[in-house]
């Protein structure tokens, strides 16, 4: 099925990751390729290391909101293979559950960012689709950045985002894509994974004629700036 971390991928707002890599992964290609390296395992780690520290911080900062963790995956109702694994289910004095927590760590490069309020899109659409799967139309995204500095954000369901582009984006991809083995097209931030795929010191050395008229094209890109800045 088709988890929060990749929806971000599928919908092409994960700058990191994209709809091909998602597919190679479902369909079982390019496995080895696809192996985080060591500075991706390493940040992972403490990502998930750091996970109860944010949730707990989120606590202090909230009195009368519990954090609690359920070690299961949930599938939605109406979409089968659409899964979530929810960080933290918040609480209320009352027992009752009032929001869902994502818990996220970054480092301190990714401040100015956070001090903004600009959440990652990647994160706002994972939190988007625990949402409908759950039913519960209220989260928190918080971030321990730079290992001092705590952010936190309140996210609602936006309907009209994840009925009208969400969802029918992961339709398709699950059902013209995966399940018919047909490659999505590719995205910029697949530049990494064909690097991998097709190593540059591989690559024949063979001149290339280019017939395109350069002159032509950069008149184009000056009368277009033009254009845009009128």
């Amino acid at each position: 099925g088709i988890g929060g971390s990749g929806v971000g991928s599928i919908c092409g707002v994960n700058p990191w990751s994209s709809a091909l890599q998602v597919y190679f992964n479902k369909t079982g290609q390019f496995q080895e390729e696809r192996k985080p390296d060591d500075v991706s395992q390493e940040r992972m780690h403490w990502g998930h290391m750091l996970e109860p520290v944010v949730a707990d911080e989120f606590e202090l900062r909230n009195p009368g909101l519990k954090c609690v963790e359920a070690n299961c995956s949930f599938k939605s109702n109406t979409v089968d293979y659409l899964l979530a694994n929810v960080d933290r289910f918040v609480l209320d004095e009352e027992g009752k559950v009032v929001g869902i927590l994502e818990c996220k760590t970054a480092n301190s490069m990714m401040a100015s960012e956070w001090d903004a309020g600009e959440i990652p899109l990647s994160y706002y659409y994972q939190v988007q689709h625990y949402m409908f799967i759950t039913g519960i139309h209220r989260g928190w995204i918080c971030c321990l950045v730079g290992g001092n500095k705590f952010y936190q954000y309140d996210i609602f369901f936006d309907t009209d985002l994840y009925t009208n582009m969400i969802l029918p984006t992961l339709k398709s991809f699950w059902n013209d894509n995966v399940l018919k083995l047909t490659e999505p097209e590719t995205q910029t931030s697949d530049n990494d994974l064909f690097n991998t795929l097709f190593p540059a010191d591989e690559i024949k050395e063979e001149p290339l004629t280019l017939e395109t008229n350069f002159d032509s094209i950069g008149q184009q890109y000056l009368q277009a700036k033009q254009e845009e800045r009128a």
